[in-house]
């Protein structure tokens, strides 16, 4: 992936948390794991399995009417997962969408195989990203993506949803011979983008509205 002459390159598929970065005192866990805090703590490593069943995938952290839950997420950081809904068949973010997340105050941790990063980032900037979805991290060690996948004439009769749970993939919404909702690990976007039948794959808008900026 090629950024602005500033930017550091980064590598699809890869945690580059800085190890300058100071482990906080004042972190504060909340339920199923989700990370806030004044600065970013040591992340586990990545979980790599391709069982469906390990496959975690947050809520909105808000959208256009406000914060999820009526209320603004405490602390001053959070570790979140920012997917971008414009340009959104590319295989990933670009320099626009980097520059968004660091003017921001954010500090990129991972790079989606699709316009997505998880980032650490100030808690009352997130209302601020356009055409973003900005999701918590339930599980810090797992990067899974829900994607939205258009079949072309060659699945017919039928895609191969055998090989989408080969991949470690869950089928969350079907319409035979023409669309479906996947939940799946990042690094088995490459792949997908690969089967019989899939004309185009993006990101997955998903549920409600969008933060507009």
């Amino acid at each position: 992936m090629r950024l602005a002459r500033s930017a550091v390159r980064l590598r699809s598929g890869h945690v580059i948390v800085a190890r300058a970065m100071a482990l906080s005192l004042g972190l504060a866990l909340l339920g199923c794991r989700v990370l806030t805090g004044p600065s970013l703590p040591d992340l586990p490593p990545q979980n790599h399995s391709l069982d469906p069943a390990d496959l975690r995938f947050g809520a909105l952290v808000g959208d256009c009417q406000g914060w999820s839950g009526g209320s603004r997420p405490p602390g001053t950081h959070l570790l979140a997962d920012v997917f971008f809904t414009t340009d959104q068949f590319a295989t990933h973010p670009n320099v626009e969408q980097f520059n968004l997340v660091r003017q921001r105050g954010g500090s990129i941790v991972f790079e989606y195989h699709l316009p997505g990063y998880r980032v650490w980032i100030p808690i009352d900037s997130i209302p601020s990203f356009p055409h973003a979805t900005i999701r918590y991290v339930p599980d810090p060690s797992r990067y899974d993506a829900r994607v939205a996948i258009r079949f072309g004439p060659d699945s017919v009769p039928d895609p191969d949803l055998a090989e989408i749970g080969r991949l470690g993939g869950r089928v969350t919404d079907l319409i035979v011979g023409f669309y479906a909702e996947v939940l799946l690990p990042d690094a088995s976007v490459p792949a997908l983008r690969e089967l019989r039948g899939v004309e185009s794959l993006r990101v997955s808008a998903g549920d409600g509205c969008l933060f507009s900026g």
